[in-house]
């Protein structure tokens, strides 16, 4: 992906960080000077140059482009130029991909590790937020280049949190009336076994099948 989209930023004038596009060339290529080289980046800066960014930097790119063509005096280009501008003002204000609220860039953060990626997805499972599932099941976080307010991030971890200690609780709450459903049945087992002998008058037998069909028969009752 880098050997293939530096070039085409480069080409733009829309390198997203300041390169020195000359040092990956080393008479074959990008792809050849990073792996001669062994080249490592970080993962943020990487998807500064992924194919999400890069198409929207060519739609400036040609964006810009059409304007520059049109006559400098042409009442068209006047009309072009602030619908330009209306195009700015509506590209610096984006949405939370959580709570679907715009707002400024600034107030939000970019959704860029699949650690993220990830937990978002366990999150929604747990929550059976199909709204979220539906976001998260074209692509994952970073391609998408999804912001979220950070307050939205942390309601949505605290509420995943809270429905799993509920499941937890009412797990413990069924295993222990499963236990107490065992004791009163054995209870009740042993006492029924005691009343049999005690009222006979010889000794009776009891088939180990019997009682233990007894014995799931009370507790399921």
């Amino acid at each position: 992906m880098l050997a293939t989209n530096i070039p085409k930023f480069h080409e733009m004038n829309s390198l997203p960080i300041l390169l020195d596009v000359r040092r990956f060339y080393n008479g074959s290529g990008i792809e050849s000077t990073l792996t001669t080289n062994e080249a490592k980046y970080h993962s943020s800066c990487r998807i500064k140059f992924n194919n999400t960014k890069l198409k929207r930097a060519e739609q400036r790119y040609e964006s810009t482009k059409s304007i520059k063509s049109e006559p400098c005096c042409s009442p068209k280009f006047i009309r072009r130029s602030i619908d330009h501008s209306d195009t700015k003002l509506k590209q610096d204000i984006v949405k939370c991909f959580l709570c679907d609220k715009e707002a400024p860039p600034s107030s939000l953060r970019e959704a860029m590790t699949m650690k993220l990626n990830d937990r978002l997805k366990r999150c929604a499972e747990t929550l059976q937020d199909k709204q979220l599932l539906a976001k998260l099941s074209t692509w994952d976080v970073i391609a998408q280049d999804l912001k979220y307010h950070p307050a939205c991030l942390v309601a949505l971890y605290n509420k995943e949190r809270a429905v799993k200690k509920k499941t937890e609780e009412q797990a413990q709450i069924d295993t222990d009336a499963e236990k107490e459903a065992g004791d009163v049945a054995l209870a009740e087992l042993v006492n029924y076994v005691f009343e049999t002998q005690r009222n006979s008058d010889g000794a009776n037998t009891f088939r180990l099948a019997d009682l233990s069909n007894m014995y799931e028969k009370r507790v399921q009752q």
